[in-house]
This record gives structure tokens, sequence and C-alpha cells, in this order.
């Protein structure tokens, strides 16, 4: 996985994981990124890193601009990855958040970062999902993720709900 395509992969997985819907909002985001560390012909790596955001968040662009900044610092070229992930952590609760005493960070502010989720949620929902996305997520979207070992759904989606016929 070239830069792009770790960036990419890890920006869609963020913006699948932000659940707006939830009653929280996230204070810290951690991203982790490795090598195959059982090919003896390539170079291992794996790293890790943390950050605790300025003032509590789920609206994706805010996110996304922290998690650019780090997969930028994490980031090895000629290093071909084979896993990435991030983790949003210190949930709190949105009704008793917190303002700045000097003005940076209002709720109005906040209000309206919500709104413009909630459009773009009901846009994605009603369209179809990715009909508005952000362009960090990548257009071309090369990589695939893998799932040959993912277990059935069938007790969270209609579609897969098993049939017995006699």
């Amino acid at each position: 996985m070239e830069y792009f395509g770790v960036s990419e992969w890890l920006f869609g997985y963020l913006v699948l994981i932000s659940f707006r819907r939830c009653v929280g909002i996230y204070s810290c985001i951690s991203i982790f990124i490795q090598s195959n560390l059982f090919k003896e012909d390539t170079p291992h790596y794996a790293q890790s890193i943390s950050r605790v955001l300025p003032y509590p968040s789920s609206f994706t662009p805010d996110l996304l601009t922290v998690a650019l900044d780090m997969v930028r610092s994490l980031y090895k070229p000629g290093i071909r990855f084979k896993k990435a992930g991030v983790f949003l952590s210190k949930i709190v609760s949105q009704e008793v958040l917190q303002v700045d005493l000097f003005g940076e960070y209002t709720l109005e502010r906040e209000y309206k970062k919500a709104r413009l989720m909630a459009v773009v949620d009901f846009i994605n929902q009603w369209w179809g999902h990715n009909t508005i996305f952000f362009g960090a997520q990548g257009i071309g979207r090369e990589w695939k993720m893998r799932q040959e070992r993912r277990s059935p759904r069938f007790t969270t989606r209609w579609g897969e709900i098993l049939v017995v016929s006699t």
C-alpha cells in the first residue's frame, strides 16, 4: 500500500466508525500501521500514534484533519503495508459538553457542524451509500477490504437471515 492507499483506507474506515448517530463525541484518536511481519524478504515496520483532540468532536472533517497529520508522521516510503487501523476513544456525552472559556470552541459552532453532518448522512441514506463522501476517502479506491474470514451477519442484516426449508 502506498501513502495514498494507506490514507484512503484509514479515512474510509474513520468515516465508517465515526458514529454521529450515537450520543457520544470523541476526545482521542489512535492510528496503527504495520507491514507483514511474517515475510522475511520485506522490511518489518509497525508503529502507532495517539492524539488527544483539542476539544471533543464527532465532526468527520475535524477527525480527518488530525488523522491525516498522524498518517504523515507514521508513513515510511518503500514499505508495503499490510494492516492499518483507527481507534476513537475517550467518548464523552454530547449533553455534558464543556465550552471554551475564551470562545474558540462554542456550542453554536458545534451545532452547525452537527447539522452539516446530519445533511450529509441524510443524503447518503436517501440516495445511497457514498453519494457524498470526503475527498480524503479517495475516488478510485484500488484497495479492497479483505473479508474472507468474516463471520455471517444474520443477526444484524436482514439480507443474510438464515432460511430453513423443509
